[in-house]
């Protein structure tokens, strides 16, 4: 009787003394360990918001100084032949003229003399220049503008704008100015590089200071010519179409009317040569007034002239701030941890 209400009761009471293997030692779930989870996702957040942050404002800055410090240049459109026959895209004299010359442009300048005898005085010079961009940019020759107090730009269709200069290079003899104007119709810049002796080349300037769009024909007749003018040695374009004073800053144009040189002048080292012209080559030009713009936008100074030698030193700048750059980001994840 006893063994069976022992049973009875211990049946009865199964519930309470039946094991509970869900608090086993096998079984006991260990305390969640601190997740670095959460902490890593924070961090990544971090990471992809400053980097998208850091990656935007250097597309930005990429663009602004895109704009800011070089040109959007037409684009040549013919197609190189190997032939010896023309190709359909090759221009005449009479077409190459009526394409380039609304791109070039009469240059007058004033300069401010003292003589001790004379006392102040002005001095009026001449010259051409090219515009290579809509927006009013204009390059020329820097003996052409230098000293000068006032210059005035008188575009093909009559009208004249006061110009600034934005920097001249006195190594290469090119200058940088600008007008305020829009809508003008730019050169179309040519490969100087893949330029060929015998072939034609058209001279489009303000000879005499006083005959702007006076347009003379000859040929490529060296497509890097040594020559030293005004102390100044230089690698030209050398060519038979006729220049003469005030066609220095001028273009001066290919087969397709491309801008390949700015001209020089006649040589100067020999007064009675005829045939004989000058004229820097348009990469190199193009080269110049691309880093002259780029050192304007970079450096705002009240000089009007600038030295293609501030290249290095805002190359440094810029390694610089890079550097700097990096040295934060690395401070800033450090103090997360």
């Amino acid at each position: 009787m006893n063994d069976q209400n022992y049973y009875n009761n211990n049946q009865n009471n199964d519930y309470d003394y039946q094991y509970d293997f869900s608090n086993s030692p096998n079984n006991i779930k260990p305390k969640p360990k601190r997740s670095f989870k959460p902490k890593l996702l924070v961090l990544i957040c971090l990471i992809v918001g400053f980097l998208g942050g850091l990656g935007g404002n250097y597309l930005y800055q990429a663009i602004s100084s895109n704009q800011n410090s070089s040109f959007v240049y037409k684009a040549a459109s013919h197609v190189t032949t190997t032939s010896t026959s023309s190709s359909e895209s090759e221009l005449t004299t009479e077409e190459i003229a009526k394409k380039a010359s609304p791109s070039v442009v009469s240059i007058t300048t004033e300069s401010k003399t003292t003589s001790a005898f004379y006392g102040d005085y002005v001095t009026q010079g001449a010259g051409s220049g090219v515009i290579i961009s809509s927006d009013g940019y204009i390059v020329t020759c820097e003996h052409v503008v230098s000293d000068a107090s006032t210059i005035k730009v008188t575009t093909s269709d009559n009208k004249s704008y006061n110009a600034t200069v934005i920097g001249t290079d006195a190594s290469s003899d090119i200058a940088l100015i600008k007008i305020n104007a829009s809508n003008l119709t730019a050169a179309v810049i040519g490969d100087s590089n893949k330029l060929t002796t015998g072939e034609k080349a058209v001279a489009i300037g303000n000879p005499l200071g006083t005959l702007s769009g006076t347009v003379t024909e000859g040929i490529v007749s060296a497509t890097a010519r040594d020559i030293t003018i005004d102390g100044r040695k230089m690698s030209l374009v050398q060519t038979s179409a006729q220049v003469s004073p005030g066609n220095s800053g001028g273009g001066l144009f290919n087969k397709y009317g491309e801008l390949i040189g700015i001209v020089e002048s006649k040589s100067s080292s020999d007064t009675n040569a005829e045939g004989l012209g000058f004229a820097v080559p348009s990469n190199k030009a193009i080269s110049v007034a691309n880093t002259l713009k780029k050192n304007q936008s970079n450096n705002s100074s009240s000089e009007n002239t600038s030295s293609l030698d501030n290249n290095q030193q805002n190359e440094e700048d810029r390694n610089s701030n890079s550097g700097n750059s990096r040295n934060s980001l690395y401070n800033f994840f450090n103090s997360i941890f």
